[in-house]
């Protein structure tokens, strides 16, 4: 589990229907407007430090890296720095993240529950071979800050129905970001950690974060 007091997680009613090709709620409209404004915002207050949005979501990042363009293009206030903002600011998704260096990183998870406000256990390339690997580079982006935006809340996620370490991970974050700090001296097994993951601790502990290994959950 990552122990950082800079998260801050914000949690937006993002809803929508399934997609009959894929099954999953990509993109929804509340979570994308709430990534524009972050970022129109970072541009406005803190134009000397380096942003980068990260989603999980592919669909996602095209909506969102489409939007933050329309946004500046029309915004008076941002026009003049136009086509140099776009570029400084790139919008990935966790497959592209890795070697991205960036001051502060916008996390947004990209996927909405059903207009019901069930959650669909299914997260795109967190569920392939290396989706904890997407994972765990793309939390090593930022360098001072990472805010994290999300449809899915704490607790929303049900652990028990998960499989594979990267939404776990996922789950872990979400729970962690939602607290200013951590408890110190939480309990871990190391015994369960994977290479993997004791790799991604060491190179978050070399940041300055402070992890504990299997935080919270019996099984990850």
């Amino acid at each position: 589990c990552i122990r950082d007091r800079a998260n801050r997680l914000q949690v937006v009613d993002g809803r929508g229907v399934p997609s009959p090709n894929t099954g999953m709620v990509e993109a929804p409209s509340a979570e994308v407007d709430a990534v524009v404004d972050a970022v129109v915002d970072h541009l406005l207050t803190r134009p000397e430090e380096s942003l980068a949005v990260i989603t999980i979501s592919r669909l996602h990042a095209v909506h969102v890296r489409a939007a933050v363009e329309r946004t500046i293009a029309n915004s008076p206030a941002l026009v003049e720095a136009g086509e140099s903002a776009v570029s400084l600011v790139p919008v990935v998704d966790i497959t592209g993240a890795s070697g991205l260096r960036r001051d502060r990183v916008i996390f947004s998870v990209g996927f909405g529950k059903t207009v019901h406000g069930r959650v669909l256990h299914t997260f795109g390339p967190l569920t392939e071979a290396d989706g904890a690997r997407y994972l765990s580079e793309a939390l090593l982006v930022p360098s001072r800050y990472m805010s994290v935006i999300s449809s899915l809340g704490p607790g929303d996620i049900g652990v028990d129905d998960l499989s594979g370490a990267a939404p776990r991970l996922l789950a872990t974050l979400l729970e962690t970001a939602a607290r200013e700090e951590l408890l110190i001296g939480a309990d871990e097994d190391v015994a369960k950690a994977s290479p993997l993951l004791f790799d991604l601790a060491a190179r978050l502990r070399g940041r300055g974060l402070f992890t504990a290994l299997y935080y919270g959950y019996d099984a990850g």
